[in-house]
This record gives C-alpha cells, sequence and structure tokens, in this order.
C-alpha cells in the first residue's frame, strides 16, 4: 500500500526544488532514477525544447507605484586624512611705524668702517684682498639684499649686511608752485575715413499733400456719328395771345407775331427773352 503526502501549496521560487524522475539516455541499461530539480533549470529546459510564440504587443505602462518609504541614514564616514600643507602666503603689507624706543644703554666702541663704494649686486663683492671695516653699499636688490644696504667685512672673513645706510624719512616738504601751461601741441594728421554706418530704419510715411490744381481744359473729342431721325413732333393745341397768330391750332403750327415787343435784355427780369418771331 503507498503512501500519500499532503504538502501545502506554495510558489515557487529560482532556487526551489522538484522531484521527479531522470530518465536514462537511450541505448543503455541504466534505470530511471528519482531526482529533485531545480526551478530555474525546469524553466531553462522549457524554454529550449518548446517553441516560443510570437510577441505579443507590449503592454500599456501601469500606473506609478506608491514612493518607498524613506531609508535610513547612513552612519558617518570616518575623518578623512589630513590634507598637505598649503603654500606659503604671500607677504603682507608693511606695518604703520612703531614709536620710538627709549634711550638704550652706551654700546662698546665698535670697529670702524670704511666705505669703499658701491657694487651692483651682492655677487660683485670682492672675496680678496679686504680688510675688516671694509664696506660696500649694494645698488641693486637681489641676493639677500635690498638696494641701499651695506656690507661690511668682518673678522671671520665674510660679508654682513647691515642693513640700509640712510636716515629716517624726512618730514613732508611742502608743494611746489604750479607750473606753466604747456603750448598746445600741433594738429594730429586727419584718421583715416571710418565704415558706412548701418542704413537706418525707414521713416514714417509722410501726409498727404493738399490737391493740385485743376488741369486745363483738353481738346474737344471727336465728332460723333448722326444719330437716328426722331418721330415727328407736334402740340396738340395751340392758343394765341395778343397780336400773335397761330395756324393751324392742332399739329405742326406755324407762329407769327409781326407786332410784338423784342425783349432782348434783362429789364424785365418776370418776362421771357424774346428774341425773333417772324
Amino acid at each position: 500500500m503507498a503512501i500519500v503526502n499532503s504538502y501545502p501549496i506554495g510558489t515557487p521560487k529560482t532556487n526551489d526544488l522538484l522531484v521527479g524522475t531522470s530518465m536514462p539516455n537511450v541505448n543503455t541499461d541504466a534505470d530511471p532514477i528519482t531526482k529533485n530539480f531545480p526551478i530555474s533549470g525546469i524553466s531553462t529546459l522549457i524554454a529550449a525544447e518548446i517553441p516560443q510564440g510570437v510577441p505579443g504587443p507590449a503592454g500599456q505602462d501601469g500606473a506609478p507605484g506608491a514612493n518607498g518609504s524613506n531609508g535610513t541614514n547612513g552612519t558617518n564616514g570616518t575623518n578623512g586624512a589630513d590634507g598637505a600643507d598649503g603654500l606659503p602666503g604671500a607677504n603682507g603689507a608693511d606695518g604703520a611705524n612703531g614709536q620710538d624706543g627709549a634711550q638704550g644703554p652706551a654700546g662698546a666702541d665698535g670697529t670702524s668702517i670704511e666705505i669703499q663704494g658701491t657694487k651692483p649686486t651682492v655677487a660683485d663683492l670682492p672675496e680678496t684682498d679686504n680688510t675688516i671695516g671694509d664696506l660696500w653699499i649694494i645698488d641693486q636688490t637681489g641676493g639677500g639684499a635690498t638696494a641701499g644696504d651695506g656690507y661690511v667685512w668682518t673678522a671671520v672673513n665674510t660679508w654682513l649686511n647691515i642693513g640700509p645706510l640712510r636716515g629716517p624719512r624726512g618730514i613732508q616738504g611742502v608743494a611746489g608752485v604750479n607750473g606753466t601751461n604747456g603750448t598746445n601741441g600741433a594738429d594730429g594728421a586727419p584718421g583715416g575715413t571710418g565704415p558706412a554706418g548701418a542704413d537706418g530704419s525707414d521713416g514714417a510715411d509722410g501726409t498727404d499733400g493738399a490737391d493740385g490744381a485743376p488741369g486745363a481744359t483738353g481738346p474737344e473729342g471727336p465728332r460723333g456719328i448722326q444719330g437716328p431721325t426722331g418721330a415727328v413732333g407736334g402740340v396738340s393745341s395751340v392758343t394765341a395771345g395778343t397780336n400773335i397768330a397761330v395756324s393751324p391750332t392742332v399739329g405742326d403750327v406755324v407762329v407769327s407775331a409781326p407786332n410784338s415787343v423784342e425783349n432782348s435784355a434783362d429789364i424785365w427780369p418776370s418776362v421771357p427773352k424774346i428774341m425773333d418771331l417772324n
């Protein structure tokens, strides 16, 4: 009688094992063996043995996941090694002169010195035939000396810089009077022509000019063609006035006024002009 055990259902992981039967290779006398197979190996076998279908279209992006909680602060790192010393800083500005100190006690008699003259640099000082007390004044700064320093030959046959050989700075002198104005210099030669300037922007449109005077009357145009003959005219009725004869009174009439008054001037504005009646 077989014994069947019941186990809970779970979700497989990569490192889980499945129990199965391993079949022997063909053409061998080996028997099938029960083995444990890792999930990863089963997945690889399925991918290799089962043909894969055409990949489906990409799915839509899922909604963004919620922000994860902040991680815990890391531990403080160890202090780094001390950095190398920086380069020496530039010399600061000279400080203000201090107050004169109290007079010191008289010193012992020193060795007398004898000024020999000046030398351009410290390197030009003589190395032989020197006498203790010989002093040279250096003209140029350099080699540990400042222009104006004195170098004296000592008893140990070396040159000693005894500092500047000049007295304290004197008080400020009074300002000199202003010099006379110099004459104006000659005019310089004209400069070359500068490059052409850029074109200016277009100006605003001007206002419309006034209308011009009417032009002269043109020549008479060509005579038009002869119009068609008009319809026969006539009046329906004519009434003759004093001293005016009308015949006939209907249709084409003839009016005669041999004794009428001729009004060729505007002496009677209310009476029409009568120029000629026959």
